[in-house]
This record gives C-alpha cells, structure tokens and sequence, in this order.
C-alpha cells in the first residue's frame, strides 16, 4: 500500500507548509464542562467518530483540559485568500463553540493564519501566528505564542520565527508540546543548499529544509531558546509522565526515545521495526500515539538523514507492555497528527482517504478530524 524510500542524495524536496497565525479573539462562550469518566479500554471498537466536515482542511487537533473539548486549525469558508483560525468544539463534534481568528474579513490584502495549537494540563494555549501580504512572494511575520484558552488575547510573544539560536538559524519551528509547567519544546527547522547529485554538472544546487534538533523555551524567559542534547535530527516531541521527561523521534530510525532532561538520560522505549518509522507522537497516561510507515522519505546527505514525511499508519503504543493498537486497519485510509485525550482514553487524528498511484500513496480528501474512544 505505501512505500518507505531512501535515497542516497537530497533532491528537491520541503517540509509541509508551517500553517502560522496572527492573535485576536474571535468569540467565546461559557466554559466547557469535564465530562463523566470512562473505563478505559482499545480503541479498535467500531468505526471512528467523523468530528469536522468542512470542504478544506482540518488540523492539528489538540485535546483541553479534562478531554470535554478540542481545539483544532481551520480554514476560514469567508476568506478567499485562505486565512486560518483556531476553533474549538466538543468531543463529541458539532458546531465551533469558540474561536480565536485575526483581522476581519475586510482585510483581504493580507493573510493571517492560526496553527499548531497545544495545551497544556493549566489550560494554556501556544500556538504560532502569521501575517502576510496576500501577495505572493512576499515575507511576512510569525510567531510562537501563549495565552490562557479562557482569555485568548491578548497572547504574549514566546519567540518570533525566524530567528538566529546559539548554534544554528531557524527559518521555522515544527509543532510545539507542553512538556512541563511554563516550559515548551519544538523541532528547530533549517534549511541549507545541497547537491542533489554531486559529479553531474547538470544537477543544480537546490535548498531544503529539515529538523536539526529539539529545542526548549520557559514562557517565563520569552526568546531564550536553548538545543536539548542528543536530539540531532529529532522530528517530533511530546510530553512524558512527569514534567521534565520528554519522548521524541529521530529522522530514519524506526524508535521511540525518552529523555529525562534533569539528567540527560536517553533510552529507547519502542521500536517499530518493520511497520516504518514513526513521527508526529502524543503522549497522555502511559500511551503514546504515533504516525508509522507510510509516506516517509528519508534523504542521506553529509549533512545527515534528512527526512519528509505524509500521512501514515495510526498506531497506539502501552509503554508499559509494548503492546501496540492500531485504531483504524483499512488500507484505503491513513492519519496525520495524532492526540490522545488527558486520560489517554480518547483519540483524535487527522484521516485522509488515500489510494495508490505508481508506488506513490495520494490522498484523495483534504483531511478531516477524526475521534476513536470516548473520554
């Protein structure tokens, strides 16, 4: 169904696009409520539970506090130049019950997009934020920052992108993810000009971007970054089971690495093995949710293995058994940014349909959020 290459010299290649925002609230409504608990129990009992319907794309969901709701990245239908927002709904889908835009629907010579939202267990929101002339070609601003989900603007500035670290310039910053009170971490995104085919005068130069390492920033000292050791080439991050403990993912290694950051302390706490190599993880309560296999492209250079990815194989992970779930086994879907609930009981996921052209897996829908399990 899907295929893992590996070549041996980068080509032409880019990271999806950074989806990124401009802050201002667009309305509220009361507080959502925690809903009754559930015994925990397999995902894989029934067909998922279809949470958005929108003609364009819905992303990135991120479960609140108590798991009563999610926020997720959504396309404006009354922009045509594609402005994005964060909107959030019930578990249990329906209408947007809040949402946090920028600009007005007048503002048509500009576009100010929302994305990567992620909160934390107090109920802080970071997220990034874009605004840019509609005009193509043109730079714009970004960047990461954090408000309360209850009182979303005005968000204070954590860290404008691009910008110059210690060790390296950051063109942009992959999903970010609450990994203790305050404290943040991100894939460190570079981008550099390799030879796809050295020898061959014919082959031109060509400039790609990557994850080089993960970085951490506290909310409290906004625009001190600093490189977390012994993540080169790290794609994704999430939390742990206390704060100050992290998992990660590497680029063209099939493993799931925890870090204590106290002590620098790496081990392997999964492999994959032959289903592929995992990105994009959620941890809540013991599990971890992980994209697996599907459309990976792994590029050796000497720079090191630069990796882009699509969407792939949903897989759920008991790290204490090793025991893995796959929610959703057809071979005519495949998932994108997962997030379990603040149990771990519930589990929502960006599905695609996809088919199968020349090798290549193509995803015939824009990409709708999805719910397995309840919370």
């Amino acid at each position: 169904m899907t295929r893992t290459s590996v070549r041996s010299f980068a080509s032409a290649i880019a990271l999806p696009p950074l989806l990124a925002l401009l802050a201002a609230a667009c309305g509220h409504t009361d507080a959502f409520t925690t809903p009754e608990s559930h015994s925990s129990g397999p995902f894989a009992n029934g067909a998922p539970v279809r949470l958005t319907f929108a003609a364009t794309a819905d992303l990135e969901p991120a479960w609140l506090p108590g798991g009563a709701a999610i926020a997720y990245s959504y396309q404006r239908a009354d922009r045509r130049e594609g402005d994005r927002c964060i909107g959030l709904m019930p578990a249990s889908g329906g209408a947007i019950a809040r949402q946090v835009c920028g600009g007005s629907a007048f503002e048509s010579d500009s576009i100010t997009t929302f994305s990567m939202p992620t909160v934390s267990a107090l109920g802080e929101i970071a997220y990034l934020r874009s605004s840019r002339p509609a005009a193509t070609g043109q730079s714009g601003e970004t960047s990461l920052v954090v408000a309360m989900v209850e009182s979303p603007s005005p968000a204070t500035v954590v860290r404008s992108v691009p910008f110059q670290g210690s060790e390296q310039f950051y063109a942009a910053i992959g999903r970010p993810a609450w990994i203790a009170a305050g404290e943040l971490a991100f894939p460190g995104i570079v981008e550099s000009v390799v030879l796809p085919c050295p020898g061959n005068p014919q082959c031109a130069p060509v400039l790609i971007a990557y994850s080089r390492h993960l970085l951490r920033l506290s909310t409290s000292a906004p625009g001190a970054v600093s490189v977390i050791p012994g993540t080169d080439f790290a794609t994704s991050v999430t939390g742990g089971e206390a704060g100050g403990v992290i998992h990660y993912t590497v680029a063209n290694d099939t493993r799931i690495f925890r870090q204590d950051l106290a002590t620098g302390a790496v081990r392997p706490v999964h492999d994959f093995g032959p289903a592929g190599i995992p990105r994009e993880l959620s941890f809540a309560n013991g599990r971890i949710a992980a994209i697996v296999g599907g459309s990976v492209t792994v590029l050796l250079d000497s720079i090191g293995p630069l990796q882009t990815s699509g969407p792939g194989h949903l897989i759920v992970v008991d790290l204490a058994t090793g025991a893995e779930e796959v929610p959703d086994a057809s071979a005519m879907v495949q998932y994108q940014q997962p997030a379990l609930s603040p149990t771990g009981e519930g589990l929502a996921a960006v599905r695609f349909d996809v088919t199968v052209s020349g090798g290549d897996v193509v995803a015939l829908t824009t990409g709708d959020i999805v719910r397995f399990g309840a919370d």
